[in-house]
């Protein structure tokens, strides 16, 4: 009887134990749902992957980044802007904030 308490009392922790450690869980995550290309210059901003490959854009382009857009787990939105430089480029689906 005395094994069996033992037993008993050490699956009890364990599961408590186990229990405890969904601090990091992926319900919890902050996760990226959008994400858009955005370059600016020449006094106009142009959307869309396309503009970081534009021959045109290319001597106005001033500044180039990746819109993300990350969802909270409470299901509220909002947006950062990443570097375009920033490899590997942001995809929906990441976590947030980005490794």
């Amino acid at each position: 009887m005395k094994v069996l308490s033992v037993v008993l009392t050490a699956v009890i922790f364990s599961a408590v134990a186990c229990g405890g450690s969904d601090s990091g869980s992926a319900s919890n995550a902050e996760v990226v749902t959008d994400v858009v290309a955005e370059c600016v210059g020449g006094g106009m901003v142009q959307t869309g992957a396309p503009c970081f490959r534009d021959d045109q854009m290319q001597f106005l382009l001033r500044e180039a980044y990746w819109k993300v857009t990350i969802q909270k787990p409470d299901g509220i939105t909002y947006t950062r802007e990443v570097p375009a430089s920033r490899k590997p480029i942001p995809q929906i689906g990441d976590p947030w904030p980005l490794p």
